[in-house]
C-alpha cells in the first residue's frame, strides 16, 4: 500500500499546498454549470484536505510530545478520527502499540494489536 510520509514534507508547504487545492476546487465548482457537480466536487475536495490537515496537526503535536502519556492520548485521538478507513486506523494503531512496547506498557501494545485483528 501507498504510505505518506508526512514527517519528510515541510509542514507549511503542505498547507500551502491544501490552500490552492482548496481554492482550485472552489474555482472548479464555479466553472461548471451543473450546481450539485460544483457542490459534490467543493464537499469532497474540502472533505479530504481537512482529513489530511487533521492528520498534519496530530502528527505535528505526537512528534512534539515528549511524554508519554500525552503521545498515547494523541495517537488515540488520531485512530477515533478514522472511523471511516480501518486501514488508516490499523497503521495509527500498530505505530501506538509500537510506542507503548517501547515504553514498556505490555498490556497496552497487546490492547492495540488485538484491536487491529478485530478489524
Amino acid at each position: 500500500s501507498l504510505r505518506l510520509h508526512v514527517f519528510e514534507l515541510n509542514p507549511r508547504r503542505l498547507l500551502a499546498f491544501l490552500d490552492a487545492v482548496d481554492a482550485r476546487a472552489a474555482a472548479a465548482a464555479r466553472d461548471t454549470d451543473d450546481a450539485s457537480d460544483a457542490a459534490a466536487l467543493r464537499q469532497n475536495v474540502t472533505e479530504i484536505t481537512t482529513k489530511v490537515r487533521t492528520l498534519l496537526h496530530y502528527h505535528l503535536r505526537i512528534a512534539s510530545s515528549r511524554d508519554a502519556d500525552t503521545t498515547a492520548d494523541l495517537y488515540y485521538a488520531t485512530i477515533c478520527d478514522q472511523d471511516e478507513s480501518p486501514d488508516l486506523r490499523a497503521t495509527w494503531l500498530q505505530n501506538l502499540a509500537t510506542k507503548q512496547a517501547q515504553h514498556g506498557n505490555w498490556e497496552e501494545a497487546a490492547q492495540c494489536n488485538i484491536f487491529v485483528a478485530l478489524m
